[in-house]
C-alpha cells in the first residue's frame, strides 16, 4: 500500500489565497463551479487519478442538501472537512479488492475479471504497458484501464 498524502493544509491555503484573490478582483465569490474546479485541480495535481470526483461531488451535495435541511448555516470549515472526509474515505478503498483491468487485444475490448486492489492493479497495468522506452509490457495488448467496479453499480 502507497501512503497518500492529500496536503490539506497546502491545498487548502492555495485554495482560499485563489478565492480572494478573486473575491477581491471582482467583489464577489466565485461562482461554485470555478471552486469545485479549483479544489478539484489543486487536489489532483497532489494525488493524481486517485480520486472519482464525480461521485465526491454527488456525495458531497447530498451531505450539504441534508445539512441544509437540518440547519440554514453551514460554515466554511464544515464544508472542508467533509471533502477531506470524503476523500480520505475514498483513499481507504484503494485497498479494497474492487479494482479490476479492461484493455484491447487485436483492437476488441478484454477484461481481466480478476479483482484487486488499486496498488495491485496500477503494478498490473504497468507490466501489460511496459515502459516509456518500450521495455517489457505485453505487444498484443493496448490501452489498459483501471476500473472501480463500485462506479458501474
Amino acid at each position: 500500500m502507497s501512503n497518500i498524502n492529500f496536503k490539506f493544509k497546502k491545498n487548502w491555503d492555495s485554495f482560499l489565497d485563489w478565492h480572494d484573490a478573486q473575491s477581491k478582483n471582482s467583489r464577489v465569490s466565485p461562482p461554485w463551479i470555478a471552486q469545485k474546479d479549483k479544489i478539484q485541480n489543486l487536489f489532483e495535481s497532489t494525488v493524481p487519478k486517485i480520486i472519482a470526483w464525480t461521485t465526491l461531488w454527488k456525495e458531497y451535495d447530498a451531505w450539504l442538501r441534508k445539512t441544509y435541511a437540518e440547519r440554514s448555516k453551514i460554515l466554511w470549515s464544515e464544508q472542508q472537512r467533509q471533502i477531506e472526509t470524503l476523500l480520505l474515505l475514498q483513499s481507504r478503498e484503494l485497498n479494497s479488492e474492487i479494482f479490476f483491468l479492461v484493455f484491447k487485444v487485436g483492437g476488441k475490448p478484454q477484461v481481466d475479471s480478476q479483482l484487486m486492489n488499486y496498488w495491485d492493479a496500477v503494478r498490473t497495468k504497468k507490466n501489460l504497458d511496459g515502459d516509456s522506452n518500450g521495455v517489457g509490457g505485453n505487444e498484443e495488448i493496448e490501452d489498459v484501464t483501471i476500473v472501480n467496479i463500485k462506479n458501474l453499480l
